[in-house]
């Protein structure tokens, strides 16, 4: 019995132990699941506010059953009925292309501007719009015999009595925005009066009467669109142009010098005694027969000796040398005139001097 309660007494303060520590919330604990990221579509195109955007025709005319001649040159367009033949007007609008191809179109209107209306009965002021079955019609070639056929829904107009203002058509819009997705599908509409047993013509100034929107009154397509919004084109910094130094001309390298051979160094000869100077012998001076101050007679060619014994005279006759002339004699230095040749030399005698 003791070791009974013994036991369970052991029991019950395990499991206390057990109960007082904490909870184990790491080892519980969830990590959340991974999210993945967000794959972005494709960017959409820049979009604007709602702008108004009018347009004017590509082309118009009108057509009459019985006229055979086209009159998409004149200045009215006619809807209505004369004399039992109905009218119908034709016109078609070209999106501008500042619209592109994401422009969208929230609503759109026909305006046209009254001009006259001729004629007046209540059953005639319900016109229906409606497209044409073909594109292939023209101002200058379209008349009542090859116009395109009215088809398509009825958009019905109640056109009022009206003298020189705008009337408004209804609501074109699904119409237009077809023509923008599917541009093969404009090929414009004509408006159809529902009876011609009445006489009421409406008159409305054409393409060809006044300038183009907003200062004319053609008819006019009126839209409430959001266009794409133009981009801001980025401003290029123009490059500042650098002044390149202007290159130098570079001198042309001279011709280096070959270096030539160094000359071998020669033993330097060994110094010899001096030899002693001699003396030089004097020269005794000659005497000559004459001072310095006297002249060196200028020799004379030689003249003719005369034969002995005759003397020339002054008349070219020879005279016979005297008998009585001394021996002849030595000529004494003394001074000698200039006439006298170096062989004769002056006497005081008339008698020739021998050499």
């Amino acid at each position: 019995m003791n070791r009974t309660i013994i036991l369970l007494a052991l029991a019950v303060l395990a499991l206390a132990a057990g109960l007082a520590q904490p909870p184990d919330t790491a080892a519980r604990s969830v990590a959340p699941a991974p999210v993945a990221p967000l794959e972005s579509g494709p960017a959409l195109p820049q979009q604007g506010p709602v702008q108004d955007v009018h347009i004017n025709p590509s082309r118009d005319t009108y057509i009459s059953q019985g006229e055979t001649e086209p009159v998409g040159t004149m200045e009215n367009i006619l809807v209505g009925a004369w004399n039992a033949a109905p009218y119908h007007t034709l016109i078609r609008f070209d999106f501008p292309a500042r619209m592109g191809t994401t422009s969208q179109i929230q609503s759109a209107k026909l305006l046209l501007y009254c001009r006259e209306l001729e004629g007046w009965d209540p059953s005639m002021r319900t016109v229906e719009i409606r497209e044409n079955n073909t594109d292939r019609w023209g101002e200058e070639n379209t008349d009542w015999d090859n116009a395109p056929s009215p088809v398509g829904t009825n958009i019905v107009w109640q056109l009022d009595r009206c003298d020189t203002e705008w009337i408004e058509s209804p609501d074109l819009t699904p119409m237009v925005q077809r023509w923008y997705a599917e541009p093969d599908m404009n090929r414009g509409i004509q408006i159809v009066p529902r009876t011609s047993d009445k006489n009421t013509l409406f008159k409305f100034h054409s393409r060809e009467l006044t300038a183009r929107w907003p200062a004319g009154f053609q008819p006019d397509l009126f839209l409430k669109a959001i266009l794409p919004s133009t981009p801001t084109p980025t401003e290029t910094a123009t490059p500042t142009e650098t002044m390149s130094p202007t290159p130098s001309d570079t001198p042309t390298p001279s011709d280096t010098p070959t270096p030539s051979d160094t000359p071998t160094i020669t033993d330097t000869p060994a110094v010899t005694d001096t030899p002693t100077p001699t003396a030089t012998p004097t020269v005794a001076p000659v005497l000559l027969p004459f001072t310095l101050n006297e002249k060196v007679a200028t020799p004379v060619p030689p003249t003719e000796t005369l034969t002995p014994g005759a003397t020339e005279t002054p008349d070219g006759t020879s005279e016979p040398r005297p008998t009585d002339c001394p021996p002849p004699e030595r000529c004494t230095p003394g001074p000698m005139p200039t006439s006298c040749s170096g062989q004769h030399c002056p006497t005081p005698n008339p008698c020739p001097c021998e050499p």
